[in-house]
């Protein structure tokens, strides 16, 4: 749930609260405050009809929509006429939903306005109550101390989002120096063989040297490889804790999601998710899946902050029953891929985003992830949208390999 349903739930709840609390005084009264009955019910169902109709509002709105709530408790409290109405403290939940998500500036003026109201509440019910001061205090000081502790949690939850994306990136890294790696080594365990059979077929003396060497060389260099390749392994399966055998594909597609919007916050997203529920639990590496998801999805809502075009991302999700797998639709309208590009976004290191600080490994490396485990991915474009197709198999299987992946053919090819 967004920030803005959330907050205006919580208002809403607030206004229904104080209605409850005005049905709840004397009888003879209950005529005279029809009016603050209406006001707060009509304040209420806004409140939910908000809910429903917006992700988000502009800062102005959503303060407009508090001050609306100061101005609402005020007017039914007003009808009360209590010198101990809990108007007073009905205001801090607004208040303090404010201070938790708008600028300073808004904050001060909607504390203003309550302080105000509250003033103005006590003179019309002809007495000050011994408590008015400290609910003064508790107006002027609550929402910033709240505002305050809203900022810390904040921070925190920017530090958990930072170490989670990097984990992800370091698993995508990690991926790529395998990789490498593997393709490095695989040609060197030729080149040693190669070398090592030249010294015993020159029969020049000085070559024979020259081949010696080279062969010692060739030897040394392969062992540091491997040494390298073993480290890189061995740091890839023991950086993350271990997790449960078995996960949702549901909950996997919500956290990856959750993440992706915390890196790239786009306004006024329209985000659609259905996962079909023949789709069993999955296992395997959750980690790996879940930094997979996450940059197909990050990678759709950079491209919409950096085009500034597009609010729509799709995400749905069937089940293979045939073929025990779950193929996974991933559908934005950022502006979609160059003509040029699509063949290339699947290449390693190649990015449209170097300026940004993209290095081109988000979509190669999960391919080939998927790809260890017997999925695949692929990308196309058409009409400004990205398509994405995920395909996940239930359980790791049989790796999958393009001939374009493999050392051999490659040097079958060019020989």
């Amino acid at each position: 749930m967004s920030p803005f349903r959330s907050s205006t739930l919580l208002r809403a709840a607030n206004l229904t609260v104080f209605l409850l609390w005005l049905a709840a005084m004397p009888g003879d009264r209950l005529v005279n405050l029809s009016p603050a009955f209406a006001a707060l019910g009509a304040a209420v169902l806004a409140n939910a009809a908000l809910v429903l109709l917006f992700e988000e509002v502009p800062d102005s709105a959503a303060a407009a929509l508090v001050a609306a709530d100061i101005v609402v408790v005020a007017f039914a409290g007003l009808w009360a006429k209590n010198p101990d109405a809990e108007p007073h403290l009905a205001l801090l939940i607004p208040l303090a939903v404010a201070s938790r998500g708008l600028p300073w500036q808004w904050t001060a003026g909607l504390a203003a306005a309550a302080l105000a109201a509250v003033l103005w509440l006590a003179r019309e019910a002809g007495a000050l109550p011994a408590a008015l001061p400290y609910r003064l205090a508790a107006l002027a000081w609550i929402p910033f101390v709240v505002g305050l502790i809203g900022a810390s949690l904040s921070r925190k939850q920017s530090e958990k989002v930072r170490h989670r994306i990097a984990l992800n990136r370091s698993v995508l890294f990690h991926e790529f120096l395998g990789h490498l790696l593997f393709q490095v080594r695989e040609y060197l365990t030729s080149i040693t063989s190669v070398s090592q059979h030249m010294p015993a077929m020159i029969q020049d003396a000085q070559a024979k040297t020259l081949a010696e060497k080279l062969a010692r060389m060739v030897n040394e260099l392969n062992s540091k490889v491997g040494r390298i390749f073993e480290t890189v392994e061995s740091h890839t399966t023991t950086r993350r804790p271990p997790r449960a055998p078995e996960f949702e594909l549901k909950t996997l597609v919500d956290d990856a999601m959750d993440l992706a919007l915390e890196a790239f916050p786009v306004t006024k997203l329209q985000n659609k998710v259905w996962i079909d529920p023949a789709i069993p639990p999955l296992q395997g590496d959750r980690d790996m899946y879940f930094a997979i998801l996450s940059a197909v999805f990050e990678n759709a809502l950079e491209a919409m902050l950096e085009s500034k075009h597009g609010s729509q991302l799709n995400v749905s999700a069937r089940a293979n029953p045939q073929q025990d797998l779950a193929e996974i639709e991933i559908i934005d309208d950022a502006g979609g891929i160059p003509p040029g590009d699509v063949a290339r976004v699947l290449t390693p290191l190649f990015t449209t985003k170097s300026r940004l600080g993209g290095v081109g490994l988000g979509l190669s490396m999960s391919r080939r992830m998927l790809e260890h485990l017997g999925g695949t991915l692929r990308v196309r474009s058409d009409n400004g949208r990205t398509f994405v197709r995920v395909v996940l198999p239930y359980r790791p299987g049989l790796p999958l390999v393009r001939n374009e992946e493999s050392t051999w053919a490659g040097r079958r090819a060019g020989a």
